[in-house]
């Protein structure tokens, strides 16, 4: 205790003189903690923006609109839920099934977004998916020569088609416009709606913030696509027999189902007013839809 006290003077001493320069170069601290303020906050921004995920949500609206139709989601709702009404109404009249109805109405509303997922990967991402490829190649190549990836996107984008050249002439016009590279990769991903293209845009964000070779990522990723490729060949060339014996027992069920009502009149009077065979009817409904359902998504993991 008496040691504490013998050097307590010292600390005294020491502390008041500290709380007088920092008193005096009040300015000097406060410009240098603001200074380190904003470093870690551009750091912070710098470093979501590397590793945030896309903000635009790829929902049946955004589908909708990529596919050339200006409606809202909603109005889509409401136009099909007026079909799955008809149907369901339809029936009723002539099925005498009013489970029929309901399930009918239910597998209509799953269906028609199936085949708009169906479309919009047939006439968007597909064709999007083939020119990524050739324009992550060209990209490399050219980058090779020039080392300015904006010069590189001016120089390949009259090469590429639609749509993925519109979407590259609007990311050179972004950036032109003053916006940050780094948001303009980030948002070019967003609207291509492209795995292989999002990996492009990352790993070039992230090589100019470590200071790793762009070109190395750009041929890096245009070998992976490729590969991608060339597996999914593959895999279609393997799954086709599957796929015809998969459609034959689609097309045979629901024929024999209309052959058995028109043809036999013991089999339509079991169909249509007893319980069995109304519950006969709805199972076998379910039985195509879950099947066409499975069989459309058995390719999920290599969709594009």
């Amino acid at each position: 205790m008496s040691k504490f006290v013998m050097v307590l003077p010292s600390i005294l001493v020491v502390i008041a003189v500290a709380a007088i320069y920092v008193s005096i170069n009040e300015d000097l601290f406060t410009a240098r903690i603001k200074r380190i303020r904003e470093e870690l906050e551009v750091e912070a921004l710098t470093r979501e923006a590397l590793f945030s995920t896309p903000g635009i949500r790829k929902n049946a609206e955004f589908k909708l609109h990529r596919l050339g139709y200006n409606i809202s989601y909603r109005y889509f709702l409401i136009i099909n839920g007026l079909i799955g009404v008809i149907l369901a109404f339809l029936s009723v009249l002539f099925m005498n099934n009013p489970a029929l109805g309901i399930l009918s109405a239910v597998i209509w509303m799953i269906l028609i977004h199936k085949f708009l997922d169906d479309v919009y990967v047939k006439k968007v991402k597909e064709p999007m998916a083939e020119q990524a490829e050739l324009a992550l190649q060209l990209l490399a190549e050219v980058y090779e020569v020039t080392k300015d990836l904006i010069e590189a996107f001016r120089q390949v984008t009259p090469a590429v088609k639609s749509p993925l050249k519109e979407e590259m002439e609007v990311f050179i016009q972004d950036y032109n416009m003053n916006k940050d590279l780094n948001t303009c990769l980030l948002e070019f991903s967003e609207r291509v709606d492209n795995r292989d293209i999002e990996t492009f845009a990352r790993g070039i964000i992230l090589s100019l913030f470590y200071g790793t070779d762009t070109y190395e990522v750009l041929r890096q990723t245009s070998d992976i696509i490729r590969e991608r490729r060339e597996l999914q060949e593959e895999l279609k060339n393997e799954t086709r027999g599957r796929s015809a014996t998969i459609l034959i027992f689609q097309i045979a069920v629901p024929v024999v189902l209309i052959i058995l009502l028109f043809k036999s009149p013991s089999a339509r009077d079991i169909f249509l007013y007893s319980a069995k065979g109304q519950n006969l009817v709805c199972l076998a409904l379910l039985a195509e839809f879950i099947t066409w359902y499975f069989s459309k998504r058995k390719g999920v993991s290599e969709q594009f």
